[in-house]
């Protein structure tokens, strides 16, 4: 991980990753995309969860893609699929987490 000077960024296996992150005093919430430009096309939300943490970040991501103007979103399987109402899959990629009591959600546009 390089979070000194220049653009941050995750090495794995040779591969580098565009890095951000964003934080509260109760979580911190970081996200990887394959460049600085895909991480312009990333949508997020992160919340505290009621009740079955599972339930709540399912909840979270159907609001946010609702909000990009998805409605009716539904969320299937592991890992997670995004699926129109008609069951069709939609163009992008979800990323769903919990901990500790909240939950949050990370929509990749295409």
């Amino acid at each position: 991980m390089n979070l000194e000077g220049g653009e941050p960024e995750v090495c794995h296996d040779g591969t580098r990753l565009a890095l951000a992150w964003e934080h509260t005093s109760y979580w911190v919430h970081a996200w990887v995309a394959s460049d600085k430009g895909a991480l312009l096309r990333v949508h997020r939300q992160a919340s505290k969860a009621e009740g079955d943490q599972s339930v709540a970040v399912r909840a979270l991501a159907g609001s946010l893609l609702d909000s990009l103007g998805m409605a009716g979103a539904r969320i299937e399987g592991v890992p997670p699929l995004a699926l129109s109402g008609s069951g069709c899959e939609l163009p992008g990629t979800l990323s769903l987490s919990h901990d500790e009591g909240y939950v949050a959600v990370v929509w990749l546009e295409g």
